[in-house]
Order: C-alpha cells, then structure tokens, then sequence
C-alpha cells in the first residue's frame, strides 16, 4: 500500500482491513514499504533546504489539468499510530539509503549514472532514510475455553 494515495490514514488500519474479517483466534501480519516520511520536506536538489514543513502533510496536488492528482505526505507517526490503534503490534521497523544513484536521478528505473549522489557528503539528503518499511502483527486471541 502506497501511503500517500492513502487519504484517511485512520481507516487504514481497520482490523476487518487489514486482516480479513475479525476472527478472535486468526493472527496475521501487515506489512508496507514505501518512500520514508522524512524525505518530503526537501527541495529536489543536493543541497538541504527544506520546501515544506515535514507535518504538512497536504493534501498537495500534482499534474497537468484534467489530469489532476493528489498526494499526502504522511508522517511517520500517521503511518505507525492507526496500525497500533487496530490492536497490531509493531513488529519491525527498518529505515534504509538510497542503494542506487537513480533515487535522486529523476527516479528513473535505469542504474543511476552519478555514484557521488549516494554520499552523503556530496549530496546532504544521502544520509536520511529513504525507504520505510514497517511490519505489524495481529494477535492471536486465545479461543474460548
């Protein structure tokens, strides 16, 4: 699931969602991965500078009329909070680099041509996360008994 084409974050989460339908005895996990809330407020470039505040959250529109779009940038904790709030348990979190140079080369699907990129030395945002992916269990219940 691609957390900024989500637009109420807190239904999200919903047990009957995630997991099926609510069965106290059934477990099962959630499981996303997707672009790290901490790289949005930056401007497109190699230096930091931010473009927006990271708890601006939008909704912000993209794309040519008629062919409107609208994006949100979620922050971690509206990523995190309605998984808790459906009763999963945080299970794993991992937060990872860009492994390619082609992340900040027009997020082309072609191998990134600049290495430089990747060094956070060259290019500041390099040294934030750039994916997130989270893990989530649903508890078993014990049956009755």
């Amino acid at each position: 699931m691609l957390q900024q084409w989500v637009f109420r974050m807190d239904r999200r989460a919903r047990p009957g969602v995630l997991c099926g339908e609510p069965d106290p005895q059934a477990w099962g996990y959630y499981v996303f991965y997707d672009i790290h809330p901490f790289t949005r407020p930056w401007k497109d470039q190699t230096t930091i500078e931010m473009d927006k505040p990271y708890f601006e959250t939008g909704p912000f529109e993209d794309g040519e009329p008629g062919q409107r779009s609208y994006e949100f940038h979620w922050t971690l904790s509206d990523m995190i909070n309605p998984l808790l709030g459906a009763g999963l348990i945080l299970r794993q979190m991992a937060e990872t680099p860009a492994e390619d140079a082609r992340f900040w080369q027009d997020a082309s699907y072609r191998p990134g041509t600049d290495e430089r990129l990747l060094d956070w030395h060259q290019n500041p945002r390099a040294g934030l996360p750039v994916w997130l992916t989270i893990a989530a269990q649903k508890p078993a219940q014990p049956g009755p008994g």
